[in-house]
């Protein structure tokens, strides 16, 4: 699609595309839209995705249609995937790979020692525990994963704080119910950056990297009103585990409290 909008042959790349887009076995009725006006960033239907690449053209960049269902070779991947909008980008996924068990409901335990190893022995004994999930889990994720600005879950729309600049809305509020000993505790952030992990078979798991604010320590990191307001101490961060799933998220609004600048 690397043509002139006026080009005949860009059409036919805009049909390729979307017929490619929505013949993925995980696609919906609607999917990022990839032209120079939307960025990937707002997702609409077959029809309005047509009418935007042939109004507007289709991002340059975005030659590999990871967004779309497109697997990259692990060969090509630094020589492809980098680009100078930092739209894709690389991390280490060691920190999160608990987490990546949990988002496919299998347990750590249930694999012993090499987990590619384990599982193949798994399935040709036909074991009912190998299932395709576990199998596209065991071969690990690709090396690449997709940054993206946005991503709506849980009926909320998320948005990375970066992002939020020149905007008078704010959607970079988190909020998390975790466990501390036998009780729960809401734990209150900012979120950063919004990641997107593929594996293979199509399986792809969100993540939510953010920020979050010491809600330990009461009256100094974090207080709450007769009126059951939650002020945060801003100054006060947490230093592990900035990943959860974006299924876990909810959504605050914070503004800042006139009686503690902080």
């Amino acid at each position: 699609m690397q043509y002139k909008k006026s080009d005949p042959r860009y059409k036919i790349g805009v049909k390729e595309f979307l017929e490619f887009a929505f013949s993925q076995k995980n696609a919906k009725a609607v999917v990022p839209c990839p032209c120079v006006k939307c960025n990937n960033e707002r997702r609409k239907c077959r029809d309005e995705i047509e009418l935007d690449l042939l109004k507007f053209g289709i991002v340059k960049s975005y030659t590999r249609w990871l967004r779309h269902g497109e697997r990259v070779d692990d060969s090509t991947i630094l020589d492809n995937i980098i680009d100078e909008s930092n739209e894709y980008q690389l991390h280490e996924h060691d920190v999160m790979s608990d987490m990546l068990h949990d988002a496919f409901g299998v347990q750590s335990d249930n694999v012993v020692g090499d987990e590619t190893i384990g599982v193949t022995i798994l399935s040709k004994d036909n074991h009912p525990s190998a299932t395709t999930n576990l199998r596209a889990l065991a071969q690990g994720p690709d090396r690449a994963v997709i940054s993206v600005n946005d991503y709506m879950v849980n009926g909320f729309m998320f948005r990375a704080k970066d992002s939020e600049r020149g905007r008078e809305t704010q959607n970079s509020g988190i909020v998390v119910n975790g466990e501390t000993g036998s009780s729960t505790l809401d734990y209150y952030g900012l979120l950063q950056e919004i990641i997107e992990v593929q594996y293979l078979g199509g399986n792809r798991v969100t993540l939510f990297k953010c920020d979050w604010w010491d809600v330990h320590s009461h009256g100094r990191g974090i207080n709450s009103d007769c009126f059951d307001f939650v002020s945060v101490n801003t100054s006060k961060l947490l230093a592990n585990d900035p990943y959860i799933l974006a299924t876990q998220a909810h959504q605050v609004f914070y503004v800042n409290d006139v009686l503690k600048p902080n």
